[in-house]
C-alpha cells in the first residue's frame, strides 16, 4: 500500500529552522561569570554614574579603586535577582575602609553599610535578602571611603546614622529633596583598590558582541516572516 507523500513544512517554518537551531545551541551554553573593571575614574551621581558593560551572564565582581579621601564611585548594575542579591568588599582584593550604598537608579537612597555585620571587619556587606523586595532592574551601586557620605543637593544625609556602623542603613528621615547629589565628608584613609563581589546581578549593557548576536537572530526572524508572506501572494503560474 503506498505511503501518503509527506506535507511539506510552510516556507518560513522552513526558513527559522537554522535560527531556531542556533537558538537552541545558545540555550544549552551555561552563562559564564563576568566581571567589570572601572575605566578611568567612575562618577559619583547618577549623571555621571559609570554603566557596567559585560557580556552576557552573573556579574561577579567590580573591580576599581578610590584615589583619595573624597573620591566615590557610582556604578549602574541590572538587579536580577533580587531575593539573592549581594554585594560585598569583605575580600583580600579590597585594600581600604569602604562603604556600600544601593539607590534607585535615580539616586533615591535604598541600603547602605559601612562595616559588614559582625564587626570583625572595617569592609563594607549588603547581605543577601537585603533588597528582596526590590523589583529586577537598573539600580545604582555606590562605594566610598568610611566617612565619605551621599548627600542630596542641600548636604543632608541620605542614610540613616543613628545606629551601629554595622547596621544595614535605611535612607534618613525628612529628605527634601530625597535623591543622590554628591558624596562629602572626608573618608578614612588616602584611597586603594576595591573588589565588590557580587551575586543576583548582571551587567546594565550586554557587551556589543551580544547585543549584536540578539539583533541579527531578529533580523533574521523578520526576513523569514517576509519571505513566507511574499510567496503566498504570489500569483499563480498561467497555465
Amino acid at each position: 500500500m503506498p505511503q501518503p507523500t509527506p506535507t511539506p513544512a510552510p516556507r518560513w517554518l522552513r526558513a527559522l529552522s537554522p535560527l531556531a537551531a542556533a537558538a537552541a545551541l545558545l540555550a544549552s551554553v551555561p552563562a559564564q561569570a563576568v566581571t567589570y573593571s572601572e575605566v578611568g575614574d567612575a562618577g559619583l551621581s547618577p549623571g555621571s554614574a559609570q554603566q557596567t558593560v559585560a557580556p552576557a551572564g552573573p556579574l561577579t565582581n567590580i573591580f576599581g579603586s578610590l584615589g583619595s579621601s573624597i573620591d566615590a564611585d557610582v556604578f549602574v548594575i541590572r538587579i536580577s535577582n533580587p531575593a539573592t542579591f549581594s554585594a560585598s568588599t569583605v575580600n583580600a582584593g579590597s585594600s581600604v575602609d569602604t562603604q556600600l550604598f544601593l539607590f534607585t537608579l535615580a539616586g533615591a537612597p535604598l541600603f547602605g553599610n559601612d562595616d559588614a555585620p559582625g564587626g570583625a571587619t572595617f569592609q563594607s556587606l549588603l547581605p543577601a535578602g537585603t533588597a528582596a523586595s526590590l523589583a529586577p532592574g537598573l539600580y545604582l551601586l555606590g562605594i566610598s571611603l568610611s566617612g565619605h557620605e551621599p548627600v542630596n543637593s542641600i548636604s543632608q544625609l541620605l542614610f540613616d546614622n543613628s545606629g551601629l556602623s554595622t547596621d544595614v542603613r535605611g535612607p534618613a528621615a525628612s529628605l527634601q529633596p530625597p535623591l543622590l547629589s554628591t558624596f562629602d565628608g572626608g573618608g578614612f584613609g588616602s584611597g586603594g583598590s576595591y573588589d565588590i563581589q557580587l551575586t543576583g546581578a548582571v551587567a546594565a549593557i550586554p557587551e556589543p558582541a551580544s547585543a549584536l548576536l540578539f539583533a541579527l537572530g531578529g533580523a533574521a526572524l523578520l526576513a523569514a516572516r517576509r519571505r513566507a508572506g511574499t510567496s503566498q501572494t504570489q500569483p499563480a503560474a498561467l497555465a
